[in-house]
């Protein structure tokens, strides 16, 4: 059987001086718990779409960011992501309301956007919505994960104009996150929903198989990225810090340790260099009533030494400073190249409101590269 083996987590959670840095810029205010970059207008221009009051969208026009809604009406969506929903090569934006549940989807006509009820809400929460083909058949559907348990995916039907409800699950907590992607890495993609009891992988085989794993204490984030040099697929999901979960083959093998610290994990290359990192989001700390810490941005990178040990090298993006007499959390988070410029960046919404933005410099600390 494969083993995972690890050093002390001092260890592990290594830091490393480095050339180059992070610099810090803010996009605009916003709220929620969701960030997403895509073409959403179908313009071939990518714009950074957030939750908040209404749904957001910034755009950066060479010297700021222009922020207009995507509805009339204030909706309170707490979740949001883009995609090919329909199957019809239009890129759509997609949200999950707060309180009333609803699922919207909102197509950009070439003037205003147009928006339609996928889902009419049932009062309970939608914590999370994802886009994917969860059952290999070349079809994308609508995924959503709710506060009354369940993992629901929505198929649109060209004929009828309709969304069709596929009930995969029931995880008996909250279902909090969902990723979708080939996790086995194998030629099947499944999808992993996670909460404050269970994970669930679900596999669809003529009907939805689900496989549970509980967890020691709740959860604050899933991803499924590849790090290592061996390009895997593994999970990484916060407990207490984020452990790395690997399918052996035969088995899910969890990181004894955690691998690194912080809360909503999300990646992509921030350094534009062409390896794929892991971002982690922090949070304000209460003791006796009274704020202790400021709020940290985390970046891991895999670092396959020549030594015995492997090390995840981590670097601070940032330290922003908390309000006093309130606790918040960093709320979201995103990689990509949102002003159409060829460069990836680095974006986190935090609970307050605010869209933080950080761009990689080479030429920062005094050296010209790494």
């Amino acid at each position: 059987m494969k083993k995972f083996i690890f050093v002390t987590i001092s260890a592990m959670l290594f830091s490393i001086a480095h050339a180059g840095d992070y610099k810090c810029s803010i996009v605009g205010n916003a709220s929620g718990s969701g960030l997403v970059i895509a073409p959403g207008r179908n313009d071939g221009i990518n714009r950074l779409y957030t939750t908040g009051s209404y749904p957001y969208e910034f755009t950066w026009n060479g010297t700021g960011w222009a922020k207009s809604p995507l509805s009339e009406y204030a909706c309170n969506p707490t979740s949001i992501t883009a995609g090919f929903g329909r199957n019809d090569g239009v890129c759509r934006v997609y949200t999950g309301d707060m309180a009333r549940g609803n699922i919207k989807e909102y197509s950009y006509n070439g003037s205003t956007w147009d928006s339609v009820i996928v889902k009419a809400g049932n009062w309970y929460d939608i914590r999370t919505i994802e886009i994917g083909n969860i059952k290999n058949d070349d079809t994308m559907r609508v995924v959503a994960g709710c506060d009354d348990s369940t993992t629901i995916a929505y198929t649109y039907r060209n004929g009828s104009g309709t969304w069709k409800k596929d009930t995969m699950g029931i995880k008996r907590s909250i279902v909090q996150d969902i990723v979708i992607g080939k996790g086995r890495n194998d030629d099947t993609t499944r999808v992993y929903s996670s909460g404050d009891i269970y994970w669930v992988e679900y596999t669809y085989r003529d009907k939805w198989d689900t496989t549970h794993h509980q967890f020691i204490v709740n959860t604050g984030g899933k991803l499924l990225g590849a790090f290592k040099d061996d390009g895997l697929q593994r999970l990484y999901i916060k407990e207490s810090g984020i452990h790395e979960i690997e399918w052996s083959g035969t088995e899910w093998l969890r990181s004894d340790s955690a691998i690194a610290y912080g809360t909503y994990p999300f990646s992509g290359d921030g350094r534009n260099d062409g390896k794929q990192r892991m971002y982690t989001l922090g949070s304000s700390m209460i003791i006796n009533d009274s704020i202790f810490s400021d709020i940290h941005v985390w970046e891991w990178s895999y670092n396959d030494s020549t030594s015995q040990d492997s090390f995840w090298d981590k670097v601070l993006l940032d330290t922003i400073a908390y309000n006093y007499g309130y606790n918040f959390d960093m709320a979201a988070g995103v990689v990509g190249d949102a002003r159409n410029d060829g460069k990836n960046r680095v974006y986190a919404l935090s609970e307050l409101g605010v869209i933080y933005e950080w761009e990689w410099d080479d030429s920062l600390n005094g050296v010209e590269g790494e």
